[in-house]
């Protein structure tokens, strides 16, 4: 699965933590500053706007509230690995400050 995604974009941002939350597995790409996602998002059909969610040969363009549970659904293998998932979760934890 791809999102192409940009810099600026609000809801590239919610569609992100859509699919962190969900436990899906991406490729993510940012059409301005990255060659392949320029390239993606050029390719017919030509999307107009961001974000594009790319599933096997489904385009789908504009964010989607509970779209990354949704496409778990559907397709479970889209999982994350679950050393993957603890990794992330690690990486995000808060840390104690000395003081």
């Amino acid at each position: 699965m791809i999102l192409l995604t940009a810099t600026w974009c609000g809801y590239c941002r919610k569609q992100r933590a859509d699919f962190l939350a969900a436990g899906l597995a991406y490729a993510e790409f940012d059409v301005e500053t990255d060659q392949l996602g320029r390239r993606l998002y050029e390719a017919p059909p030509t999307p107009r706007g961001v974000p594009v969610i790319i599933v096997a040969d489904e385009w789908k363009i504009g964010y989607g509230e509970g779209l990354g549970a949704h496409l778990l659904r559907v397709n479970p293998q889209l999982a994350k690995p679950a050393a993957a998932n603890a990794r992330e979760g690690a990486a995000r934890a808060p840390t104690a400050s000395a003081g």
